[in-house]
């Protein structure tokens, strides 16, 4: 997932496709933008062509019982529609009304 991250738009997008490569277990290769930090011991960073390049053949070369095709596939688990879905609905059931989350105003 190559972006231009000297593009504030591309640097702090949060690309959803992720997940789906998650989800399969696939190795990803990214340029480093802000949200896909908490994977980095998950995703194949470069930040130049060359660097794109040397990310892709780490990929490549990953065994396919690699330990990190699990918690690829956990993570995508945990971010599936179904269990946003159970939190969003458990949230619009608590009956406060009131939807809280770290670094976001109260939203009624």
């Amino acid at each position: 997932m190559p972006y231009d991250c000297s593009s504030d738009m591309n640097f702090f997008c949060a690309p959803l496709k992720t997940f789906d490569y998650f989800a399969a277990g696939l190795p990803v290769v990214a340029t480093p933008i802000v949200h896909l930090w908490d994977y980095e011991e998950l995703i194949y960073f470069g930040d130049t062509p060359d660097e794109l390049a040397e990310a892709a053949t780490k990929a490549l070369e990953e065994a396919p019982d690699s330990p990190k095709k699990m918690k690829r596939m956990a993570i995508a688990r945990d971010h599936s529609v179904e269990n946003l879905s159970r939190l969003l609905a458990s949230l619009l059931n608590s009956g406060s009304g009131t939807i809280q989350g770290a670094g976001h105003q109260n939203l009624r």
